[in-house]
């Protein structure tokens, strides 16, 4: 149990530490980095791959406990979405719920 939560604290670290990455296809459409749009080709197997390209580039924090939705698979992500709404889509239909935090981040939990 003690190497599960080790891999699930680094798997949150890995998410969240891609936010700091920069993309070219953003297009700020508002100051909070959670608005910024950009084009996603999304479909991934795991919930936590497709967070990562989520928050790859736009510099929005997104939290996830990977207890919770490891197993999930998400729904593809493809068109142009703010980050909420890519992340929005990618959960629809799946229990979770994303909810943004004080300082303009998304935190994805169970419903």
């Amino acid at each position: 149990m003690k190497d599960d939560t080790v891999k699930n604290i680094a798997g949150i670290l890995l998410l969240l530490s891609l936010t700091a990455c920069n993309s070219n296809t953003q297009t700020p459409v508002s100051s909070d980095r959670c608005d910024v749009s950009s084009d996603y080709q999304l479909d991934f197997q795991r919930l936590d791959e497709t967070l990562q390209q989520i928050a790859h580039g736009s510099g929005c924090f997104i939290e996830a406990d990977l207890n919770e939705i490891g197993a999930v698979k998400p729904n593809a992500v493809i068109g142009r979405y703010s980050v909420l709404q890519a992340v929005e889509q990618a959960i629809a239909g799946k229990g979770l719920t994303v909810k943004r935090d004080k300082q303009n981040g998304l935190t994805i939990s169970k419903a």
